[in-house]
């Protein structure tokens, strides 16, 4: 039996080694994602019109879900499982591959439903024709969590900036073919099929026939969990666009959606793969609490890094920003986007405190609180519904800082290494940075009118400067930058060395 794909990495320096390898590559790739997203973003949006995007976004909150039901947790299991045997994956990823086309066939059946729930006969062919992207991704996850478990990032880094490109290139070949709402589901299958054949090349393991007399009903039992906390977690990202589908139509929709897609979808790619560094980094570590909690602070510090001042400055400069990148015929976005980044700033801690539960084997309890904060999140988009699209949005927001963050942070300290002190240390100087930069921006939006690209990029550069500066002004925000700048001087150094 080959050994666990994990076991290269089982001292103290080459896992160190490893997680400062996987950080750097991991930001480089993403800053590579990032552009492509926004500047295929960018173009769509002068190649279509709002309602196309509310078709597919329409769509996206059922299939969603019943991708994430898909999964069963197994991606999470590959990468936090103590050990893991090659027979495991067989069993865990033929189990992913026949609920996937149960699911599949859900989707289906569940076609005319969705197109009566928001009344839009066009959301019909739709949804039948995305179905087929359930057992494409619940294929892919397994191979893409083992790369997370070898610590590959590289390899990841690269099959997702190439699924991306090529998602890009297709969906505006066909929206220039006059296809519409479906040139975007073009580019899902086009990259969906990329990424599910560049991953079966790339991997050192490779589905074959199911073994028989393997117990992995523990990982089904946690899968299980993390699956119920998935979902719930979902729910809390897409039941506004059932909601907003459902009440305001598909124009409403697709200006959400693009808000959305211009702000929570860029962050979620910089979370997304630091998460795959840091989930089996503290998986390892949990047991040593000092090592723990440094590697805690250090992730939570890089998330803030990358994610607090460019959230901050979309809530402020959305009106200018809109503007310049899409145009007059969007400037109802621009309220709607301010408040969903100013919603999206609390998300990179909500994030670590869910890596915290699962890292932790708390898995029970990241289930329970993640129907808790759907419960919530539902209640506010219901009571922001009779305000429009702007009073959904910033209801959400509201609720994000009032409310679930303060409550994970109280239960994810009330077990385990790390304890609300811990995480306000860290927090505290990027929080103190986000307010500063906020009222500079604000003071200076009404001081001067900003227009065009010279004054958003002079803003840009200035709420850096202001954020960081701020920053330094914490003996701990020093100690961030400062362990931050010298991980990413090594990087650089140790090829030239080489």
């Amino acid at each position: 039996m080959p050994r666990d794909p994990q076991d290269q990495y089982g001292s103290s320096a080459a896992t160190r080694q490893a997680v400062i390898q996987g950080g750097f590559i991991t930001t480089l790739g993403q800053v590579a994602k990032v552009v492509l997203t926004l500047g295929t973003q960018v173009l769509l949006a002068r190649l279509l019109m709002p309602e196309d995007f509310g078709i597919i976004a329409m769509v996206a909150p059922v299939l969603g879900f019943l991708q994430v039901m898909a999964e069963l947790g197994v991606p999470q299991i590959i990468v936090q499982s103590p050990s893991l045997r090659y027979g495991d994956l067989e069993s865990l990823f033929w189990r992913n591959m026949r609920l996937a086309l149960i699911l599949a066939v859900a989707a289906l059946a569940l076609s005319p439903l969705v197109a009566m729930l928001y009344s839009e006969p066009r959301v019909l062919p739709v949804m039948m024709a995305m179905a087929s992207l359930i057992p494409l991704q619940a294929a892919s996850a397994p191979l893409s969590a083992l790369l997370s478990r070898e610590m590959r990032y590289g390899v990841q880094a690269m099959v997702e900036i190439a699924a991306l490109l090529l998602n890009g290139v297709v969906t505006v070949a066909a929206a220039l073919a006059g296809l519409e709402y479906w040139a975007l589901f073009c580019g899902q299958l086009a990259s969906s099929v990329a990424t599910l054949t560049i991953f079966l090349l790339v991997s050192r393991w490779r589905p074959s026939h199911p073994r028989r007399g393997l117990d992995v009903s523990h990982m089904v039992r946690a899968g299980s969990n993390i699956t119920t906390a998935n979902m719930a977690g979902f729910l809390n990202v897409t039941l506004d666009n059932v909601l907003i589908g459902t009440v305001l139509g598909e124009t409403s929709l697709g200006l959400y959606d693009r808000a959305w897609k211009f702000a929570v979808q860029p962050l979620q790619m910089i979370i997304m793969p630091i998460g795959r560094v840091a989930l089996p980094t503290l998986s390892r570590l949990h047991i040593e609490k000092t090592r723990y909690r440094n590697a805690v602070r250090q992730f939570l510090e890089i998330l803030l890094i990358i994610s607090t001042p460019a959230m901050v400055f979309g809530a402020t400069m959305a009106d200018p920003l809109i503007d310049f990148v899409l145009g007059p015929n969007w400037e109802d976005l621009a309220p709607v986007f301010a408040f969903v980044c100013f919603g999206a700033t609390v998300s990179p801690v909500n994030a670590m405190i869910f890596w915290l539960f699962i890292s932790q084997g708390r898995t029970e309890e990241q289930k329970r609180w993640a129907i808790i904060t759907s419960v919530i999140n539902v209640s506010t988009y219901v009571c922001g519904l009779p305000f429009g699209l702007v009073g959904v949005a910033c209801f959400s927001a509201t609720s994000n800082w009032i409310i679930q963050a303060p409550l994970l942070f109280r239960t994810v300290s009330a077990a385990g290494p790390v304890n609300w002190r811990d995480l306000m240390t860290t927090i505290t100087p990027f929080l103190v940075a986000a307010g500063v930069e906020a009222a500079f921006l604000l003071a200076a939006g009404h001081l001067r009118h900003v227009s065009g690209f010279l004054d958003l990029a002079a803003h840009t550069v200035l709420a850096y400067l202001v954020f960081f500066g701020t920053v330094m002004l914490f003996p701990t925000g020093r100690a961030s930058l400062l362990n931050l700048l010298s991980v990413v001087t090594e990087r650089i150094r140790k090829p030239a060395a080489a």
